[in-house]
């Protein structure tokens, strides 16, 4: 039994680099809206962020709290995909992105920086138009992360 505690105790919800907050679609599968499913969806013989995405159906705002390990200036990364009519945008703390997510091919997006205080911050995907695809967001430090730095952030694959 203590075993298996402290194998779960060793389990994170991604891994985290410094600077780094991964926030994966299953942050939001607790609260997400009637018509919204769980799941790839989009194009099933893409690579997901560890499996997980959010078929945006609903144009209600899919909402999550998160926690900000300390205070600074974040940049934002968007990971999505969809079709040239579905799309969506991202607010962090009240704060909206002025990028549009969710259009064309499954990739990683950049949305701009966002100050941050350590605490919690409610993140939104918002404005949304149905059939957008959301797979992970990233805030970094870091103002030129890359869609291949996620790979080493995903969780183990025995997970």
């Amino acid at each position: 039994m203590c075993a298996l505690l402290l194998a779960a105790a060793t389990i994170a919800p991604a891994r985290q680099a410094a600077g780094t907050i991964v926030v994966s679609a299953s942050e939001f599968f607790d609260q997400i809206p009637k018509g919204d499913t769980i799941g790839g969806g989009f194009n099933n013989t893409a690579w997901l962020f560890n499996n997980e995405a959010i078929q945006l159906g609903s144009a209600e705002d899919v909402l999550a709290n998160i926690s900000i390990p300390e205070s600074g200036t974040y940049h934002l990364f968007v990971r999505s995909g969809g079709t040239q009519d579905s799309s969506f945008q991202v607010a962090i703390g009240g704060k909206l992105s002025l990028v549009v997510f969710g259009k064309g091919p499954l990739g990683i997006k950049s949305g701009g920086a966002f100050e941050l205080r350590k605490g919690t911050a409610q993140i939104g995907l918002t404005s949304i138009s149905p059939r957008a695809m959301f797979n992970v967001l990233v805030l970094s430090k870091n103002p030129n992360f890359q869609e291949k730095d996620l790979e080493s952030l995903e969780l183990p694959a025995e997970v």
